[in-house]
């Protein structure tokens, strides 16, 4: 594995690191998701929808 010093901040930064860009990208693209989930949990004409109007009848024994 290739490394190289930074010589501002004295650390090894190696091919494995990820740049600050791309790290923006991955976390917005979670943040996307993570909306867009939430937009479709928390719609209350989709509950709405699915319960049912009656209740069932009790189970004969």
């Amino acid at each position: 594995m290739k490394q190289t010093t930074n010589e501002t901040r004295g650390k090894e930064i190696t091919e494995s690191d990820i740049s600050r860009r791309d790290a923006l990208k991955t976390t917005g693209k979670y943040a996307a998701l993570t909306s867009v989930t939430l937009m479709l949990v928390l719609t209350p004409k989709a509950h709405a929808d699915v319960s049912p109007d009656e209740p069932a009848p009790p189970p004969e024994w």
